[in-house]
């Protein structure tokens, strides 16, 4: 009579090929995760960046876009989110009375964002008021990716060679 099953000696090589195929895989994971983390990131401020132009064309009117303390104040670096709105007395803050139009999710706290200015705002045509603009978003370990808003209100996506701290 034929027994089926394995041996002790095959399931003791078939855990050990396990033990080391998930000691090279799990490292790997880890990397991928954080490097998916940033560029999640950027997708997502693309996305409200994106938005905030169409709604100044479609609704006709300016709408500012910037990075916002805890206070709701524009700031340049140390941001907590992304803040969509209609500013209308230029202040650089969400006050009474003005349109939120869109905001995003607080910033993970190992995700460190910075602006080469205050706002950017959009124009009822589309266009970016003012200088280009540039958001750094710093993934610990990983390199910085820029997103350049365009004087023409366009946004792009660059990665650069510089690693976060």
């Amino acid at each position: 009579m034929k027994q089926a099953g394995f041996t002790l000696l095959e399931l003791m090589i078939a855990i050990a090929l396990a033990v080391i195929l998930l000691g090279i895989g799990i490292p790997s994971l880890g990397n991928l995760l954080q490097d998916n983390r940033a560029n999640y990131e950027s997708e997502r401020l693309m996305k409200h960046l994106r938005f905030a132009r169409n709604q100044a064309i479609s609704d006709q009117q300016t709408v500012t876009a910037c990075l916002v303390n805890t206070g709701n104040q524009c700031v340049t670096n140390s941001p907590s989110q992304l803040l969509v709105f209609t500013d209308s007395n230029s202040n650089a803050r969400l006050d009474n009375g003005e349109t939120e139009l869109s905001r995003t999710p607080v910033f993970s706290a190992d995700t460190v964002l910075s602006s080469t200015r205050t706002r950017v705002l959009f124009a009822t045509d589309g266009t970016s008021l003012g200088t280009n603009m540039t958001i750094s978003i710093c993934v610990s370990g990983e390199p910085t990716i820029n997103l350049v808003i365009a004087a023409s209100g366009r946004s792009s996506k660059t990665d650069t060679a510089v690693i976060c701290p």
